[in-house]
């Protein structure tokens, strides 16, 4: 992928776009013409973090739901919260929180994900689980609208679930996201006078796109494909060990811990 030839132009000259980057440094051309009266909203997962793990990876996710579609359906929310608990994230980019922290002094950023919020089996409450685990890999995004404690949007309520923001985070709950981030901003009261919005999926900034085109929002919406020019590899031999160790222990192995078993083993 490449940059858009718009990044040539004046900047100021566009109103609504679409581009797709592949680095960090594509990101911070186009970022680093924010300022107070702007928005940023980050998507989650393999946008800011990724797993260490490879199954709980792209290049594992094939494999990862053949083998939840046959954990029965009473216990796959208990399984599947034992492997958030346990996994561990790193930065997409190792210099992404350091940058993001910069951009928090010019500017209000938010993440937004499609995490339902509440309880997820062994998971008491997924907000205060999501921002730690966010903590835990350098971003905080609490001192966003932090004069809003907790928002509930209870009108928005979709299959039994409806949308929080807590601590900066927007949780969806598999609603369109930008959907939920129009109701954030009615909420709180801001109209930002641009909105960027960066996500790993493709169909997600086309929508959004549309979506803040509809309503006349000047909008940046980036397709942000880092996490396809990793050089992940997959094993399944290791997969197939975590997955049986779950469904006997109920616990999760990481990659590491499978290949420490291994060499003990032998």
């Amino acid at each position: 992928m490449f940059l858009f030839l718009f990044l040539l132009l004046p900047f100021s000259a566009l109103q609504s776009t679409i581009c797709s980057v592949n680095s960090l440094d594509q990101l911070k051309t186009i970022l680093n013409t924010v300022n107070s009266c702007d928005l940023i909203a980050f998507d989650i997962d393999c946008t800011l973090v990724i797993p260490n793990d490879m199954v709980l990876r792209p290049c594992g996710s094939d494999y990862f739901l053949k083998q939840c579609s046959n954990i029965p359906t009473a216990q796959i929310q208990q399984l599947i919260s034992k492997i958030l608990l346990s996994r561990l994230l790193s930065p997409l980019d190792a210099d992404m929180p350091d940058y993001l922290r910069q951009l928090q002094a010019q500017t209000k950023i938010i993440a937004l994900t499609s995490h339902s919020p509440g309880r997820l089996g062994a998971i008491n409450n997924v907000e205060a689980w999501r921002r730690q685990e966010l903590m835990r890999a350098g971003f905080d995004f609490s001192s966003t609208f932090s004069y809003y404690q907790h928002i509930v949007f209870g009108d928005l309520i979709h299959e039994g679930v409806y949308p929080v923001f807590k601590d900066g985070i927007l949780f969806t709950a598999l609603l369109s996201k930008a959907k939920a981030l129009q109701a954030l901003l009615g909420r709180v009261k801001y109209q930002p006078k641009r909105i960027f919005f960066i996500d790993d999926s493709k169909d997600q900034v086309e929508a959004l796109h549309t979506a803040l085109e509809k309503h006349e929002i000047e909008s940046v919406c980036i397709h942000y494909n880092r996490v396809e020019m990793l050089n992940d590899r997959f094993d399944e031999t290791i997969a197939q060990q975590q997955f049986d160790f779950l469904r006997i222990h109920e616990q999760w192995l990481s990659d590491s811990d499978v290949r420490q078993m291994d060499k003990r083993a032998e």
